[in-house]
């Protein structure tokens, strides 16, 4: 059996959970990832592109779409993507593949070529995406009649995220959770965790309004209040770090404030693992594959409300606590808990066996039972479902 893959999307959780796919299929199927020219070129350079020995990566030329067409497809408060146009490029590589089984990520204009050549040639069409009922609030109208218009014509759906188990088409199409992870086999805590006197609650992602670095900083000026206890914020991840300093000189927090700017591989995971609490105060996620790194890692999570990851991996007073991040106070007081290095220690032992439970690798494997199951019928054989 072979799997066409079309994406113009690459992350570090998709490399994970594509490499997991390949080495779950144990030679009875094959994965081929279509990409877009210079996607896979700044993969190469992030370390993104996925490598695994019955995984193959076919490279095509698409061109940017429009300026406007950016604004139209992208998430509402967030950078626009831009998108990439097709050019019969998809249609003529799945051509000569001949594959069983089309998956697409996202509705993009790129990928709607792949989708016309499984409905044409009546082959089984999936489609992981983001976007669901419960986070269609995060996204323009278009995007969201987009989405319901094309998601008519997939046979199976892989959630990436909770929102997503829900998709806005309301198809009968079978769904398969997948959401954005790493793996715990590579990702792991120290092996034995030293007891920090002072509390160091640590932000990864890109220094930007809408992660709530803003609400991070007024909620450790509220902390400041309730406790004589000190602890250090560290923020990891590029951006305007000038910014940050201006939100927090006026509060008073500079000496409570570490800035590292972007880190990467084993340095990243080091600078997490070096700290007590991961905390994500975003205004807008819809998912947020970091916390997930965190849980690996052996940290207690803190994250918003807003995050789609607060809902697959923040088990309240379990695994940490999920949090309203424009409420400066009750944020606080929940930091402030988690000052206490014993209920620390208890929930980031949690963290760790919830994150292993969503492990890439783990998810893969389920993954590739769930297509065998709906759209495998015999070997060599691939059925699409009647309820599609």
């Amino acid at each position: 059996m072979k799997v066409a893959l079309v994406s113009r999307a690459t992350a570090g959780y998709l490399r994970a959970l594509h490499e997991g796919f390949a080495d779950a299929t144990r030679g009875e199927a094959s994965l081929d990832i279509i990409w877009p020219d210079d996607v896979v070129k700044t993969a190469i350079q992030t370390g993104h592109l996925p490598l695994a020995s019955n995984l193959t990566v076919h490279t095509v030329t698409s061109p940017p779409a429009w300026p406007w067409l950016a604004r139209l497809l992208s998430v509402s408060r967030q950078e626009p993507v831009m998108p990439r146009l097709p050019t019969g490029a998809v249609w003529r590589t799945l051509s000569l593949l001949k594959p069983s089984l089309v998956w697409i990520h996202e509705f993009s204009p790129f990928t709607i070529e792949a989708l016309l050549f499984a409905k044409l040639h009546a082959l089984p069409l999936i489609v992981s995406s983001e976007v669901g009922r419960a986070n269609a609030r995060y996204f323009g109208r278009v995007v969201q009649l987009w989405h319901r218009f094309w998601g008519h014509f997939a046979d199976g759906f892989i959630a990436c995220c909770p929102a997503a188990r829900e998709p806005l088409s309301r198809t009968a199409a079978p769904v398969m959770e997948a959401f954005h992870a790493v793996d715990t086999r590579l990702f792991k805590p120290s092996a034995s965790r030293a007891h920090n006197p002072m509390a160091t609650f640590v932000y990864v992602g890109s220094l930007i309004e809408r992660k709530g670095i803003d609400l991070l900083l007024h909620a450790a000026n509220a902390l400041r209040q309730l406790t004589h206890e000190r602890f250090m914020i560290r923020l990891i991840g590029g951006g305007d770090a000038s910014s940050v300093h201006a939100i927090a000189e006026p509060l008073g927090l500079s000496s409570y404030l570490e800035v590292t700017g972007r880190l990467e591989g084993e340095s990243l995971r080091e600078a997490i693992r070096s700290t007590d609490v991961f905390v994500l105060p975003t205004r807008q996620d819809t998912y947020g594959a970091v916390v997930h790194e965190a849980a690996s890692l052996g940290l207690p999570l803190l994250v918003s409300r807003n995050a789609g990851a607060a809902e697959a991996l923040v088990q309240e007073g379990v695994t940490g606590f999920t949090i309203d991040p424009e409420d400066a106070i009750s944020f606080a007081n929940v930091m402030k808990q988690l000052l206490n290095p014993t209920l620390r220690l208890e929930l980031a032992t949690a963290a760790r066996t919830r994150a292993e439970e969503l492990s890439a690798h783990r998810r893969a494997e389920a993954l590739w039972q769930w297509m065998q199951e709906e759209f495998i019928t015999t070997p060599g054989t691939c059925l699409v479902p009647a309820a599609a």
